[in-house]
């Protein structure tokens, strides 16, 4: 949501029932942003999330045949055989943050708890009035992959004179 002068939400009417929500969007107004709710207010980031797997199997073989002359004369044969199987794992978390600018104030007011989870506020002056606790959290991203992977190959020659 963004305004050329000012930005208001309001919460009210439900007494402590009244919240303020905002998750993973950005507020801005070229002078002020206020934010009053008579219950809690919450500006956090939404999570994404992504999970990955695959795995793979591969087998071949081969078959040669050849006939040798001079100190060893004979006929040749070579059999090969190969497997391989592999799989892999992921999984990410990452957060869209939530963003409050103000070009000249931004004021936050609860009757409850305000909580920062992965959000921003930026503005030349913040006023804050809070009824409750007043929370801030730092959201890191995460990401993790493992990878499995097993092959074995086998090569027989024979020489049959």
């Amino acid at each position: 949501m963004a305004a050329g002068r000012d930005v208001n939400l309001m919460a009210k009417g439900a007494g402590p029932r009244s919240d303020i929500s905002i998750i993973g969007s950005t507020l801005s107004a070229g002078r002020n942003v206020s934010l009053m709710a008579e219950g809690d207010l919450l500006l956090q980031a939404a999570r994404n999330a992504a999970e990955f797997q695959s795995s793979s199997k591969d087998s071949g073989g081969s078959v040669g045949i050849g006939y040798s002359t001079g100190q060893t004369t004979g006929l040749t044969l070579e059999l090969g055989a190969s497997i391989a199987r592999g799989t892999e794992h992921g999984k990410e978390e990452s957060w869209t943050h939530s963003h409050v600018t103000a070009g000249e104030t931004l004021r936050l007011q609860s009757g409850g708890d305000t909580t920062l989870r992965g959000a921003t506020g930026h503005s030349e002056r913040i006023v804050a009035n809070i009824g409750g606790d007043l929370r801030i959290e730092s959201l890191q991203d995460k990401s993790r992959y493992a990878s499995k992977t097993r092959n074995g190959d086998i090569e027989i020659s024979l020489c049959l004179p």
